[in-house]
């Protein structure tokens, strides 16, 4: 098959998330073969293998605890694992920033370029004629470009989530990591400061559009036969997690995680919290959006570190 070299490398990423979960000795070898700074290379080469690449750097530096590893759902873990702050450390020191807030941002010269054999990566087909409906495999490919995009978002915004994470370890550290976490933490700060406050306009348009998405989610999931089902043949709890579990794929889990995020820049900067408010109201919102997806990962985490730093950042708001 012509796609048949893109798939290849997909698997060997995916052989590599495996073969890290599968043994603390193969994710600790990773890390000190540099591994997270050969991801990151890949990633500068703006090429199809960054998307890979970029996974990778999800799942190891979220791969705080053996049971919080699919992304695709919630992670509802509180892991509190050295090689996880190592993994932090490591990507920050090496540039990881300046990588991350492009990839945020969207911006074309970091995005990598998905390779020509793949349907993300084909130049899209167009219909002649207006008004034509497009081809099956027009569609396809629109599909593919799109879903590439919304998953280095994704991976971008997640890896976010766990820095800030690392971020709050240092409260419960020696000195010294008390001083790095605090280093990075007004560094991390500082990026949403910068170019008037673009990158948190960009947290407020993600939070408002990942709330919809949850939304619409949930209500196809109550309107749909799957539901009708469950009400006629299971417990109403049952029902309503079935309802959360589809809110939490169509954009729920992202959400939480975006919200936290916006949790901490306002709480950490007044500027960035005034900024915030006045975006939120722009949009027809309030902070409360914000307080809404830190309280609904709260109410679904087990109790622990992450649970105890994100009650303390909705305390702030």
């Amino acid at each position: 098959s012509k796609q048949q070299p893109a798939i290849i490398e997909n698997n060997n990423y995916n052989i590599n998330k495996s073969e890290q979960h599968n043994s603390d000795n193969n994710y600790i070898a990773f890390l000190e073969s540099q591994g997270i700074e050969l991801m990151m290379r890949c990633l500068r080469e703006r090429v199809h293998s960054g998307h890979g690449a970029l996974r990778i750097l999800t799942f190891c530096l979220g791969n705080q605890n053996k049971k919080n590893l699919n992304i695709e759902t919630a992670q509802l873990c509180n892991g509190n694992n050295k090689n996880n702050y190592a993994a932090c450390e490591i990507f920050v020191d090496a540039g990881g920033f300046k990588l991350l807030f492009p990839l945020l941002m969207g911006r074309s010269t970091s995005i990598p370029k998905p390779a020509s054999c793949s349907d993300a990566g084909k130049k899209l087909l167009n219909n002649k004629k207006k008004g034509s409906k497009l081809s099956k495999l027009a569609k396809r490919q629109k599909k593919a470009k799109k879903e590439w995009m919304e998953q280095i978002t994704q991976n971008t915004i997640y890896i976010l989530y766990y820095l800030l994470q690392y971020i709050n370890s240092g409260d419960n550290g020696d000195d010294s990591k008390m001083s790095s976490c605090l280093e990075i933490k007004n560094r991390l700060l500082a990026k949403f400061l910068e170019s008037d406050f673009e990158k948190s306009d960009r947290l407020v348009e993600l939070l408002l559009r990942y709330d919809t998405q949850s939304r619409i989610a949930e209500k196809k999931f109550y309107i749909s036969d799957e539901a009708e089902y469950a009400e006629n043949h299971s417990e109403e709890l049952e029902v309503e997690l079935m309802a959360f579990h589809e809110k939490l794929k169509g954009g729920g889990d992202l959400f939480h995680r975006v919200g936290s995020l916006l949790a901490f820049v306002s709480g950490g900067s007044k500027r960035c919290h005034a900024h915030i408010l006045e975006q939120l109201r722009l949009k027809g919102s309030g902070i409360g959006v914000v307080k809404a997806a830190v309280s609904e990962l709260i109410n679904i985490l087990e109790d622990g570190l992450q649970k105890s730093h994100l009650e303390k950042l909705l305390a702030v708001l």
